[in-house]
C-alpha cells in the first residue's frame, strides 16, 4: 500500500490548524468563561458567607436583646407585682382605717344617743317623781310634818362626826363666811329659835344665821357653810332614786337602749 505523504502532511497541517483555531476561538473562551463563572461563584459564595455571618450576628444580637428584654420584662413584672402588693396593702390599711373611724364614729353616736336617751328618761322620771311627790306632800303637809322635819334635821346635826363639826367651824372663821339655812317650808318663830340655838351651840359661830324659804328643798332643811352642807329633805331621797335609776339604766345594752332611735 502506498502512502500519500502529501495528503498525510496536508491532513496533519489541517489538524494543527484546526487545533489552533479551536484553541483560539473555542477552548480559550470556554476556559475564560469557566474561570469567570468560577470567580462569580466564588464571589457569590463569599457574599453568601458574609451574609450568613451577618445574619448569624444579627441572630445572636437579637437573641441577646431578647434575653435582655426577658430579664427586663421579668424585672418589670416583679416591680409591678411589688407595686400592686404595696398599693393593695395601702388600700387595705386605708380601708381598715376608714372602717375603724366609721365604727368609732358610729359607736360614739350610739353612746351619745344612749346617753341622751338615758338623760331624757332620767329627766322625765325625775319630773314625774317630783310632781307626784309634790302633790302627795302638798296633800300631807301640815304643822306636825314640819315639826317632825325640824326634829329629824336637829338629830342629823347632833349625829355629825366631830371632824365634820370642826371643819365647818374652821370654814366660818372668816368675815366673809355666810351660814345659810334653806327651808322648803315657812319656819315659825319657835322652830327658828330651836334651830338657831342648836346651830350656835354646835358650831359656836358669831355670824348671823340667814334663813330663807327655798321651794327646791322639798320638805326639808339645808344648812350650808363655805365648802360644806348638812341637809335632810325628800330631795336627797330623790337623788338616791335618780342614782339608782341611772345605775339600772346604765346596764341596758346600747342597742336595746336606743332601739328605734336614728343612728345618724
Amino acid at each position: 500500500m502506498l502512502i500519500d505523504w502529501y495528503t498525510v502532511i496536508a491532513q496533519i497541517i489541517n489538524f494543527l490548524i484546526l487545533v489552533l483555531l479551536l484553541r483560539r476561538f473555542l477552548y480559550r473562551p470556554i476556559l475564560n468563561a469557566m474561570a469567570e463563572r468560577e470567580r462569580k461563584i466564588a464571589e457569590r459564595l463569599t457574599e453568601a458567607e458574609a451574609q450568613r455571618l451577618a445574619a448569624a450576628a444579627e441572630i445572636e444580637a437579637y437573641q441577646q436583646k431578647n434575653a435582655a428584654f426577658a430579664v427586663e420584662r421579668e424585672n418589670l413584672m416583679e416591680e409591678a407585682q411589688a407595686e400592686v402588693a404595696a398599693r393593695r396593702q395601702a388600700w387595705l390599711e386605708q380601708a381598715r382605717t376608714e372602717v375603724n373611724v366609721t365604727r368609732t364614729r358610729w359607736q360614739k353616736a350610739v353612746a351619745e344617743e344612749k346617753e341622751s336617751f338615758l338623760q331624757t328618761v332620767r329627766h322625765q322620771t325625775e319630773q314625774q317623781t317630783y310632781q307626784i311627790i309634790r302633790r302627795a306632800l302638798t296633800d300631807l303637809a301640815d304643822a306636825d310634818l314640819e315639826a317632825r322635819i325640824v326634829q329629824i334635821f336637829l338629830a342629823r346635826l347632833d349625829a355629825l362626826p366631830e371632824t365634820d363639826v370642826q371643819s365647818i367651824r374652821d370654814s366660818l372663821q372668816t368675815e366673809q363666811a355666810i351660814l345659810m339655812l334653806n327651808s322648803g317650808f315657812d319656819i315659825d318663830n319657835e322652830q327658828r329659835q330651836r334651830l338657831r340655838q342648836a346651830i350656835f351651840r354646835l358650831f359656836g359661830v358669831g355670824q348671823p344665821l340667814h334663813i330663807q324659804t327655798k321651794p327646791d328643798v322639798i320638805c326639808g332643811l339645808e344648812l350650808t357653810a363655805p365648802g360644806y352642807k348638812v341637809a335632810w329633805s325628800l330631795a336627797s331621797y330623790l337623788d338616791n332614786l335618780e342614782e339608782s335609776l341611772a345605775e339600772v339604766l346604765a346596764t341596758i345594752p346600747a342597742d336595746t337602749a336606743v332601739e328605734g332611735q336614728p343612728h345618724g
